[in-house]
């Protein structure tokens, strides 16, 4: 059996002095596997059904219960520990051929680490250890906008301008409900002006327009008003 956590073996037989005296043995007891996949329930309004969603696999936790023996034991033991205190909240590479670990598990954190002497056995311990899988976080992506739908914004805005302006009396009181059109290149347009006599025509093309009102004192007057790009133009009528 393979078992390895970065350059520690968790499996490992090494021989001492002699051919019956083993110096350092390292056994894996038991191995526990928890996968689960996260399903999310979504109501469907005005249904008595629902639809479930597979949102993909949590990360697999591995639950590793193990032994050391020999008088090179307690030494393995605190070369464990060591990495568990060290690093601890960094991720390590993992390997192991036990059928039941998931392949392609290449790093995991050790989250969590227990050990205990056993009774009547001098340099024999007994060890648990947990596992969870270690995945790469994904890059963040910085969302951008097209550069060709800015610029084509950008155009179409200075492209379109207002014409406004208020309609005064000879004692330059404003006119009210008095209809206000503008005739130009490519636009003609009606508005009439509100209660303080202001009037608003929207999105104008550049050009020259011809502003006229029918009200009475303004009958013979005409006002020609030049829209350029990323310009309003605003005139004050008085009779």
């Amino acid at each position: 059996m393979l078992a390895k956590l970065d350059d520690f073996e968790l499996v490992r037989v090494v021989q001492g002095e002699t051919a019956n005296n083993i110096s350092d043995l390292r056994t894996i007891r038991g191995i526990r596997v928890v996968d689960s996949r996260n399903i999310v329930e979504l109501n469907i309004p005005g249904s008595l059904g629902n639809v479930l969603q597979d949102m993909g696999r949590e990360p697999v936790t591995i639950l590793i219960f193990g032994e050391f023996a020999g008088p090179d034991a307690k030494a393995s033991l605190e070369s464990l520990m060591s990495k568990y205190i060290s690093d601890n909240n960094k991720p390590m590479q993992f390997s192991s051929d036990m059928t039941t670990a998931i392949p392609e598990i290449t790093k995991v954190m050790l989250v969590q680490f227990q050990f205990e002497e056993i009774a009547g056995h001098s340099n024999s311990y007994r060890y648990y250890m947990k596992l969870v899988e270690y995945r790469e976080p994904r890059p963040q992506q910085e969302e951008k906008a097209p550069e060709q739908d800015v610029e084509s914004d950008l155009e179409k805005e200075s492209e379109i301008d207002d014409i406004r302006g208020q309609v005064l009396d000879s004692e330059d009181s404003p006119l009210v409900g008095v209809k206000v059109k503008i005739k130009g290149p490519d636009k003609e347009s009606e508005v009439n002006t509100d209660e303080q006599g202001y009037y608003e025509i929207l999105d104008v093309g550049e050009g020259k327009y011809e502003v006229t009102t029918d009200e009475e004192s303004y009958e013979e007057e005409k006002e020609v008003v030049e829209v350029k790009k990323g310009e309003n133009k605003e005139s004050e009528t008085e009779p």
